[in-house]
């Protein structure tokens, strides 16, 4: 479960109770040894009962180990004296002591115990709030249908039972569901809901959650000008309420805004007051971010010595508390502050840290970052096979959370269509059960009817009639949701396709290069190979290496063209940049088949264009060129300025193409010829390059004469400088 989504459901558990169905009592102080007193004076076992209630709810926050030793005695003591009632309620309590500890297999299985008390007490009320429970660990364990399910089954309970302040804790749950899959019109449409009921109850810690819940979706979209609004008015509430974290959290947040719009006067002012009531909570992460968005500000003015002192301070902190995820990220910040002072062993230093942590911790962000960071160093010290090393990994990263975002909309995808389906199924359930409650309406009057006179016979000939026209209103929209249904199977069907033919191909094309690699390092792990074979054998590896890597990356990226939805992320950029970057990547291998490489551009050759796409195409371009080309031949690679466009055109010397290539050269069906050193492919590099051109609104056009050699020329709309 991703650290963010987490904290946030966290912060509603002390404010909005999003996820504890009992927070209006468990927010008032209880006084423990009071209780504990009270206990062993009390001498009736039902009044026990209730004081380890008491006590176990005052310790959920606190000491979860503690809450359940007192529900489980307390639920022991209501089975002695046979009260149904009160052992619905304990065992409840249970489950939300193991849900605090984040055991939600074990927290599910006493929830689920309740929930078959209070179905069998009929208790509307203590069901609803086990649904609710069930809905969280569901959530929790990632089974997001089955979370929808208990929470929308609560909602209908907390509604009839008219229990206002759970009912938006409920919300707010089926919100976090929503936002989580990236369902953010529906995720705000339930938190405007929850934000409703908490006005009603006048309450503003619960009124700040959702403002600042709301805020985070539209920071999510993009929408800087809603989520300051939406922030601010969290402010204000959280500080009606004396709630001094949530005043601390929001203005950190605020403060992040600022600084990305530029308005470093107000972030700093946002982050004193942060900073201020933080040390007031002695919350010390608290502090720590504050120093870390204030680095921001001094970096974003130019003062970087100040900057990473700040981020050192919070990297202390970060450090004390067992922040891993925060000292990551600080990590990352100073190696990009060192790098652009010139301080090259402590950029090396803190990015080599940063980028180890990132790898236990997942977080291909943090990696790329570090990366490149080390990339940019290596290559300023002379150290090219360092600087290519580290920069094939930022690219690993970045095609890493690439596939990770491809997976997230497949499961998007699959989670939308099984809860339109469920609810559609319901609507037709529904529907039965008032079609046969009107038929036998209808033959209740039917009998009645043919023991009257011939007026009334009329009269239920018209009904029959009426009925006959309602029934096939009713067969036609089922057959219209039926058909929709239908088309929602096709589409994941087709997602189904797209991932068939990537399997067939990595499992065609990967096997005959890994077989032969698991055969060299046999034969040299059996030392059946003699020193002065050594080099020929690892330049054939060189080669198998380089081949399967350029299959993997076009497979990753032809998938992710493939993906219904696949975004496209338009800036302004550089092609110099671009094509700099590329021709040392490309350096070592041309140097292999001893071919020159001339790379050059006008000054400011700006492009408005997907920068991962464009590079994907250029690097699929030259690495064709070199596959085809013969020792001692030139590549080229000219980018210049044509009115409003930008014309790459890369041109090389090597075998060319016959009229029939040509006519099939964008062609899916097309056979993959092997290059001058027989090097292999599969087919799907100049696809994927006439595809990504052409969703960047570009051309992309070919020449070629067979002996003579091939010449792409790539237009692309030239972005503002």
């Amino acid at each position: 479960m991703n650290a963010w989504v987490k904290q946030l459901t966290l912060l509603t558990i002390v404010s909005l109770s999003y996820t504890s169905p009992a927070w209006s009592q468990r927010s008032k102080r209880v006084n423990m040894d009071s209780l504990m007193r009270a206990y062993e004076l009390q001498p009736q076992d039902s009044n026990k009962v209730r004081i380890l209630y008491r006590m176990a709810q005052g310790y959920h926050l606190q000491n979860p180990d503690s809450s359940g030793l007192f529900a489980r005695r307390a639920m022991l003591l209501a089975r002695k004296i046979h009260s149904a009632k009160w052992e619905g309620r304990m065992l409840h309590e249970l489950a939300l002591s193991f849900w605090f500890k984040n055991e939600y297999d074990t927290s599910l299985y006493y929830s689920m115990q309740s929930l078959a008390i209070a179905q069998n007490l009929k208790d509307a009320g203590l069901e609803a709030m086990a649904c609710n429970l069930n809905g969280v660990c569901y959530y929790y364990q990632g089974n997001y249908l089955r979370a929808v399910e208990n929470y929308e089954r609560a909602i209908k309970l907390f509604q009839h039972t008219k229990i206002l302040t759970e009912l938006g804790n409920s919300y707010g749950n089926l919100a976090l569901v929503y936002f989580n899959q990236g369902s953010y019109a529906k995720s705000l449409n339930y938190h405007l809901k929850a934000l409703e009921i908490a006005q009603g109850e006048n309450d503003w810690i619960g009124m700040s959650a959702c403002y600042t819940n709301m805020a985070e979706i539209y920071h999510k979209q993009g929408d800087t000008t809603n989520a300051l609004v939406n922030y601010e008015q969290s402010l204000v509430y959280s500080e009606r309420a004396g709630y001094h974290q949530g005043q601390a959290q929001t203005l950190l947040k605020l403060a992040s805004l600022e600084v990305a719009s530029k308005k470093y006067q107000r972030a700093e002012k946002f982050i004193e007051q942060a900073s201020n009531l933080f040390q007031l909570v002695k919350e010390k992460r608290g502090e720590a971010l504050a120093l870390v968005v204030k680095s921001d500000v001094l970096r974003a003015n130019g003062n970087l010595t100040k900057a990473i002192n700040l981020c050192i301070q919070a990297l202390s902190t970060f450090d004390k508390i067992g922040n891993v995820e925060e000292s990551c990220t600080t990590l990352v910040k100073l190696a990009e502050m060192s790098l652009a002072l010139k301080q090259w062993d402590d950029a090396i230093k803190y990015a080599k840290q940063s980028r180890e942590l990132a790898s236990k911790l997942g977080n291909y962000d943090v990696q790329r970052d570090a990366a490149d960071v080390l990339s940019k160093v290596y290559k300023i010290q002379g150290d090219y096979r360092q600087a290519h090393h580290y920069l094939e990994e930022k690219w690993k990263a970045a095609d890493s959370l690439a596939l990770r975002e491809q997976i997230r909309e497949i499961d998007k995808a699959r989670f939308e269509y099984e809860i339109s389906q469920k609810q559609k199924e319901l609507e037709i359930s529904e529907k039965d059960k008032t079609v046969a409650m009107e038929q036998t309406r209808e033959q209740k009057l039917i009998n009645w009817m043919t023991s009257g006179l011939a007026i009334l016979i009329t009269i239920m000939t018209f009904i029959i009639y009426r009925n006959f026209t309602a029934q096939r209103t009713i067969n036609l929209k089922l057959a219209i949701q039926k058909s929709e249904i239908e088309e929602q199977k096709k589409e994941l069907e087709r997602l189904g396709q797209i991932k068939d033919k990537v399997f067939s191909i990595v499992a065609h094309d990967l096997k005959s290069p890994m077989s032969t690699l698991q055969g060299m390092v046999m034969l040299y792990k059996n030392k059946l190979v003699e020193p002065h074979e050594l080099d020929v054998y690892f330049s054939t590896m060189e080669s198998r290496l380089s081949t399967t890597t350029t299959l993997l990356e076009n497979l990753l990226e032809w998938s992710r063209s493939q993906m219904s939805g696949a975004a496209i992320h338009l800036v302004r950029f550089n092609v110099e940049d671009v094509l700099t970057e590329i021709q040392l990547f490309f350096l070592p291998m041309a140097k292999a088949k001893q071919i020159e490489l001339k790379f050059s551009a006008d000054l400011h050759t700006m492009v408005h264009a997907d920068k991962e796409m464009i590079r994907s195409v250029i690097r699929n371009l030259i690495s064709n060129a070199i596959k085809f080309s013969a020792a001692g031949k030139q590549i080229s690679c000219i980018a210049n300025t044509q009115g409003k466009q930008i014309v790459i055109q890369i041109a090389d010397g090597g075998v060319g193409m016959t009229e029939d290539q040509l006519a099939n050269i964008w062609s899916l069906q097309k056979i993959s010829t092997k290059g001058t050193n027989n090097e292999t492919g599969t087919g799907l590099g100049l696809l994927l390059c006439k595809d990504f051109v052409e969703r960047n609104k570009g051309t992309i056009t070919v020449t070629s004469a067979l002996g003579v050699g091939t010449t792409f020329e790539i237009r692309l709309p030239a972005g503002d400088m």
